[in-house]
């Protein structure tokens, strides 16, 4: 009895929470199983164009001058909805000691670091280098952290620079301004000395 209720229960919110064209369609199913069966069966497989869809917009992506941020976010967006719907397989085999899907895992994300580095603006080339050498490659998150690290150090350079710069241009002036009230004043003392 409890089983019928909590089925109820839960067929009433998969079909509320639906759009109403497709309740529609899963409105008279007895159970809640079978209205996440018939859904799944409809919806849970990735179409190509999804797919193809996702790997152009991956494609496409730059950082162009988005800060490292907002550019890996654009780019860890794109890889989840690939995580969704092309999953990596497990192994399945009793006792299984290849740990084949830790090693399809660490390839994905080596492929992932290598392009997220690629897609890089340019003025990072040092640091992708340094993290290209290392052995093993670093992880995402890793490599994320460091580009934070180096952007926040050329705004610092940036900002240091532009303080400098600023300096030079009021002393420069400055200086113009000294000599030229030396060289009024030379004047005006050989005026007066004539």
């Amino acid at each position: 009895e409890l089983c019928i209720r909590d089925s109820s229960m839960l067929s009433s919110w998969l079909v509320g929470s639906l759009d109403p064209s497709i309740s529609r369609s899963v409105l008279y199913f007895p159970t809640a199983r079978e209205i996440w069966l018939n859904l799944e069966e409809r919806y849970g497989q990735a179409s190509g164009t999804s797919l193809y869809s996702l790997q152009e917009s991956l494609h496409e992506i730059r950082q162009g001058t988005d800060s490292i941020s907002a550019y890996f976010t654009k780019i860890k967006m794109i890889w989840d909805q690939l995580d969704a719907i092309d999953t990596i397989p497990t192994c399945e085999c009793n006792n299984c000691t290849c740990a084949i899907t830790q090693k399809l895992i660490k390839s994905r994300e080596n492929r992932r670091l290598t392009e997220f580095l690629m897609k890089l603006a340019s003025g990072y080339e040092i640091l992708r280098g340094s993290m290209l050498i290392m052995n093993p490659l670093p992880s995402i998150s890793h490599a994320y952290r460091l580009l934070l690290q180096e952007e926040n150090h050329k705004k610092l350079t940036h900002s240091s620079q532009s303080h400098d710069e600023s300096h030079d241009k009021f002393k420069s002036r400055n200086n113009y301004g000294t000599k030229l009230m030396e060289r009024a004043e030379t004047i005006i003392f050989v005026i007066i000395a004539k």
